[in-house]
């Protein structure tokens, strides 16, 4: 049977962990919550974008520029923009899959 003195050492063991626990919640809700504010900042520059390229389009009608038409001779230009600020290399994983999967999808197209 274990004795009083390991027995309070779990319990503090317990205690601590339980602190730590409560501490680790409340800095990834502080966190959340910062990534919320980030995602509303974001959602408000999108809209406004749409908006604008919607009310650009609307003046102008179709536009005749290279760039806009499909491409001639299955040559295609693709911009990639990637992150280098700490912790996005998932991003970075998942901007450059995109770009792999478009390109073997076009391959396939060329192909038949």
């Amino acid at each position: 049977m274990a004795g009083l003195r390991e027995i309070q050492g779990q319990i503090r063991s317990v205690k601590n962990t339980a602190k730590l626990t409560n501490a680790m919640k409340m800095v990834a809700s502080v966190r959340l919550g910062k990534l919320e504010q980030k995602t509303k900042e974001g959602s408000k520059y999108h809209d406004a974008f749409e908006g604008l390229f919607k009310r650009i389009m609307n003046i102008v009608g179709e536009i005749d520029h290279p760039l806009s038409k499909d491409p001639v001779g299955g040559k295609h230009l693709f911009i990639l923009i990637t992150g280098d600020k700490g912790l996005c290399g998932s991003y970075n994983s998942n901007v450059l899959k995109l770009l792999a999967d478009r390109i073997e999808e076009l391959n396939l197209k060329a192909d038949d």
